[in-house]
């Protein structure tokens, strides 16, 4: 907001002043005072000025006489819609102009996390961040719910409360406390990027302050780990459904279903398998079982560089679940094959490290919930 004053027969030489100006612009948050400098600025040039000539800059207002004889005010600025009233007398268009820019100064000179809603910077960062992610369609599920609980307030009204009484609300409508946890990740990181990125002015990250007294308070606690693995019968229905092949090789690499889901001919050397892309952003090599080998062999694939089995992660996941409700397959998730054939290397007598890098975990600790391991396999090597 750029506050002028119309100096008739001085116009020229106001240039330096209004370069000056600009600059005080952006570090008066009082209208008043920032007029009252420009008038004394310009008193020194000895020429009268009224205070009624004083008119905004960056949101303009004009007002006209309508062909009907009233007053029309109206005020344009770059970024806001143009906003206008009709009045009988023309005084009553002035005051309306001015009480208008006072509201649109105090708007624009405030800072970004009194002026931006949280659902702002949230489509900011899906629209900017989200579609370069892996994981995009989760992500935006995510903060989407965030969105339409807590979207309608201003950043600077995102306390660490706030936060809380969110999480407090998701528990009672049943959500679970690992589901509460990614969104709240997520959010993080929103703000953080809000922060570095788009100058947000707030003095740390709410989420963050949150996530302390939730761990301090115990509200988030980890959910069960699921230990579910198939059964012997159930791994046979499972092998002769339609897409067998895909579920038994799941099984054989422990393999995520997104990197099954992307995997060609052309990544296969001999008994290894090269992941290109994976949760971690960080490639690494499948040892292939004989039986691995097998199963790829009597796949049909028309191109080595096509995805091998031919179906998006989703579609992997719809048809898993299509044929454990067939079958009769109660609680049984695609995701637990990862869970069986990790199991399963364990039970082969592998170390800890050597399964890490098979499967890709970088957190060696979180192998912990996988390894429950069948007694019966150990009975063997004693």
């Amino acid at each position: 907001m750029l506050y002028t004053a119309e100096l008739p027969g001085r116009a020229l030489k106001t240039d330096s002043y209004i370069m000056t100006l600009v600059v005080v612009l952006f570090l008066s948050s009082n209208v008043n005072a920032l007029i009252n400098m420009i008038l004394h600025v310009y008193s020194s040039w000895s020429v009268d000025i009224r205070l009624d000539t004083i008119v905004t800059f960056a949101a303009m207002a004009s007002i006209r006489k309508t062909g009907s004889g009233r007053w029309q005010a109206i005020i344009r600025r770059r970024g806001y819609r143009t906003i206008s009233k009709t009045f009988p007398k023309r005084v009553l268009a002035v005051r309306w102009a001015r009480q208008e820019e006072e509201r649109i100064a105090e708007l624009v000179l405030s800072p970004v996390a009194d002026r931006v809603r949280l659902s702002e910077l949230i489509e900011w960062y899906l629209r900017e961040f989200t579609p370069r992610k892996r994981a995009s369609q989760s992500e935006t599920s995510h903060l989407r719910t965030v969105s339409r609980l807590l979207g309608d307030r201003p950043l600077s009204a995102i306390t660490a409360e706030v936060v809380i009484g969110y999480v407090d609300e998701r528990l009672d409508e049943g959500v679970g406390a690992d589901t509460i946890r990614k969104e709240l990740g997520k959010l993080s990181v929103v703000f953080d990027a809000g922060i570095a990125l788009k100058g947000v002015d707030l003095p740390a990250n709410p989420v963050a302050r949150a996530k302390s007294i939730l761990r301090v308070t115990k509200t988030l606690v980890p959910g069960v780990r699921r230990d579910r693995r198939p059964t012997r019968r159930e791994l046979e229905i499972l092998y002769e459904s339609r897409i067998g092949s895909l579920i038994e090789f799941a099984v054989e690499t422990a393999m995520r279903r997104g990197e099954l889901a992307r995997m060609t001919l052309s990544d296969v050397n001999g008994n290894a398998l090269f992941v290109r892309e994976t949760k971690t952003d960080r490639p690494r090599v499948v040892p292939l079982s004989s039986r691995a080998v097998e199963i790829i062999n009597g796949v049909d694939c028309d191109s080595d560089d096509e995805p091998l089995w031919g179906m998006k992660p989703d579609s992997i996941t719809q048809a898993f679940e299509r044929i454990c409700s067939s079958a009769g397959i109660v609680d049984l998730r695609f995701h637990d094959l990862r869970h069986e054939g990790t199991s399963r290397l364990f039970e082969r007598g592998l170390s800890i490290e050597e399964v890490a890098l098979i499967t890709g975990h970088e957190n060696w600790s979180s192998l912990k919930r996988y390894t429950h391991i069948d007694p019966l396999a150990l009975v063997k090597k004693l």
